[in-house]
């Protein structure tokens, strides 16, 4: 219920619409810089895996139980691959508006959904307390995460399944406020909606359907006969759609030999294993999962869930309930895909932050009520949020920059930017496969090249010419790209090289190379 403060003067709606515009603003100042770029920064490799699903369906048909990459190292590119909705709908945007909306669209997807996260966030806390201020704080304190902000501006799943689960507990949670069985169906619907986009963000939906279905049988008023057989029939398909669509990944990538996107326990069975993982986590994503302000906000809203945890069970349960069975699913997670989370920052994402959330809601919904000086929790709150905001601001372009050191050193794929215009305007056809050369990740030469094809490593630029030949009329291959100076030291070594593969363009970074006696592009 709304403060009779905040009431005068405005109204609850005037509120909620000025904290939409304060996130879409802000996204806009963190995105708008970057929403045509392609994959770029940290984990280029999943980013571009992730965007030539979307590239492929525009190029290759909308079918989508056939999802495809750029790589055909599997038959016809095709892959399983997690729920490919976003994806797909940057395809059929780009379908309406032109291909080169593609990627603007799938970036925009990515973050519309992270926005309205914190919107919904505010909602929570606002609905709860009625303080603007501290209803802005947990989408402030969300997207200015370092991890987060990234991969909300991106191509990959993890901030959508995360952020999917955020705005499903909105309304799992009024639910049991304000007892309506479509919002509880709602959110449900959202919940096995974000563990189908992420199947990490299923610690969620677990813990709803759980806690739910348990609660229905000790309290027998919390459903009529009909909602319980809707709500049976509800958690049916959801873990049916969940459980099918994993058999159907198996299945496509057993049929068409992908071995792309295979998901499989790792989990950490020594305590030598999980040393070493927390070591790296320490050493190379600490400082990247948020800054020391968050680090601080978090440090005082646990020590509050801990202390509180009798107050919180009794004036709003199922949240604080949420929280610890959410806390004992995420913990779980991390023991099945442990040693995943010491080279992947993105792996906290879907199991760990809506949970972060939660913690940081329930502190901020006590914190708003305590009965102290009417103006001095909105300030102190307007300070933190003022602090992350900025702090989040400045480390989010940092990131963004090709100069972040230590990641930046590693960044390989600033030779091929400008990459598919020079093609085109060799008139290399928009269907011709390529081998990318010196390459290890399957898709960023081909999406920056804008063509179909493989990349092999360096083993193929201390191959025999007539050798790679062979390897590329093999595999259907018509043309070789690589880097102008490993192109010059391959002229140096091989003085058949122009014999077997006829020059095409040339540029400061790249060379083109078109293998000789080919036939029309492979199809």
């Amino acid at each position: 219920m709304l403060s009779s403060s905040l009431t005068q003067g405005g109204t609850e709606r005037m509120f909620k619409l000025a904290a939409a515009v304060f996130f879409v603003i802000f996204a806009g100042v963190l995105y708008l810089p970057y929403l045509t770029h392609l994959p770029e920064g940290i984990h280029t490799w999943a980013q571009a895996d992730r965007l030539s699903l979307a590239l492929s369906y525009y190029d290759r048909g909308m079918q989508f139980l056939r999802p495809r990459t750029y790589n055909l190292s599997s038959i016809d590119g095709v892959v399983g691959v997690e729920f490919p909705i976003i994806p797909y709908l940057a395809a059929l945007f780009g379908k309406v508006f032109g291909r080169g909306t593609v990627v603007p669209a799938f970036r925009g997807i990515t973050i519309g959904l992270s926005v309205l996260a914190c919107y919904y966030l505010f909602r929570m806390v606002f609905e709860r307390t009625g303080s603007f201020v501290a209803g802005l704080v947990p989408g402030i304190f969300l997207l200015t995460s370092p991890v987060y902000a990234f991969y909300s501006g991106n191509f990959l799943p993890d901030a959508p399944g995360a952020a999917l689960s955020l705005v499903a507990y909105y309304y799992f949670l009024r639910y049991y406020q304000q007892p309506r069985f479509r919002d509880l169906a709602l959110g449900l619907v959202l919940f096995t909606l974000a563990t189908l986009i992420k199947t990490s963000a299923g610690v969620y939906l677990l813990a709803a359907y759980g806690v739910t279905l348990i609660l229905s049988y000790f309290r027998n008023s919390l459903f009529t006969t009909r909602q319980k057989v809707w709500f049976l029939l509800l958690m049916g398909l959801s873990f049916g759609a969940v459980l099918g669509y994993i058999f159907l990944n198996k299945w496509l990538n057993t049929t068409f030999d992908s071995t792309m996107f295979l998901a499989e326990p790792r989990p950490l069975t020594t305590t030598e294993e999980a040393n070493k993982t927390y070591e790296e986590v320490m050493r190379t994503w600490w400082n990247e999962y948020f800054t020391q302000v968050h680090y601080w906000v978090l440090a005082a809203c646990w020590l509050y869930t801990f202390v509180g945890a009798l107050w919180n069970q009794r004036r709003e349960p199922m949240l604080a309930t949420q929280v610890w069975v959410s806390l004992l699913g995420a913990l779980a997670f991390l023991w099945l895909m442990g040693r995943q989370f010491g080279a992947h920052d993105y792996y906290i994402l879907s199991p760990f932050m809506p949970l972060l959330l939660l913690v940081l809601v329930q502190t901020l919904v006590r914190v708003a009520t305590l009965p102290l000086p009417r103006l001095a929790v909105p300030t102190a709150l307007g300070v933190l949020a003022a602090a992350l905001l900025i702090i989040g601001t400045v480390r989010h372009r940092a990131r963004m920059s090709d100069d972040y050191p230590p990641f930046s050193d590693f960044y390989d794929y600033r030779w091929m930017r400008g990459g598919a215009q020079l093609l085109n305007q060799a008139q290399v056809p928009a269907d011709a496969t390529v081998l990318v050369a010196n390459e290890t990740a399957p898709n960023i030469g081909l999406v920056y090249f804008d063509r179909r094809g493989l990349a092999a490593e360096r083993f193929i630029l201390q191959t025999e010419p007539s050798e790679v030949v062979r390897f590329m009329a093999e595999r259907g291959l018509d043309y070789f790209i690589m880097r102008r100076k490993d192109s010059d030291e391959l002229r140096a070594a091989h003085s058949t090289l122009f014999s077997v593969l006829e020059p095409v363009t040339e540029s400061a970074d790249v060379t083109v190379l078109r293998r000789r006696g080919r036939a029309s592009a492979w199809h």
